[in-house]
């Protein structure tokens, strides 16, 4: 279902003729964030790109403090006037540090909303699309 709405939403600004990247994140605790490039600002949307939206899979945690800051900085470096960041995810931030079980919600939640916060101190409209499986 993530991969179709991505796939919605990266052809639908094509068409309209907007710029925009995509990126996907990763981790495992504070000091291994990984933030990957699925399709960058200046590259075209081409078959390469619609093979890695295909491949992308869940790999490890849900920290989603760090990369949204990475995508502020990427954002904050644009000249567009209009600048809106989406983050499409399961909605929970989780990692293996934010709590004894891993399901401790305080942390993760209030790194979320303060990331989210730096962003709309930028200008940077921020939406949110949580996909959950039933």
């Amino acid at each position: 279902m993530e991969k179709e709405a991505l796939v919605v939403m990266a052809e639908a600004l094509e068409s309209i003729g907007d710029e925009y990247a995509i990126y996907g994140f990763s981790g495992y605790g504070r000091d291994n964030v990984e933030f990957f490039v699925v399709k960058d600002v200046e590259e075209r949307y081409s078959e390469a790109v619609k093979h890695r939206i295909d491949v992308l899979k869940p790999y490890r945690s849900t920290r989603m403090g760090p990369p949204i800051r990475h995508a502020i900085q990427k954002l904050d470096r644009r000249p567009a006037r209009l600048k809106t960041l989406i983050l499409l995810s399961d909605g929970y931030p989780q990692d293996f540090d934010y709590g004894k079980d891993r399901r401790g919600k305080e942390y993760g939640i209030q790194d979320t909303k303060v990331a989210l916060q730096e962003a709309r101190r930028k200008g940077i409209h921020t939406f949110c699309i949580t996909s959950t499986r039933g």
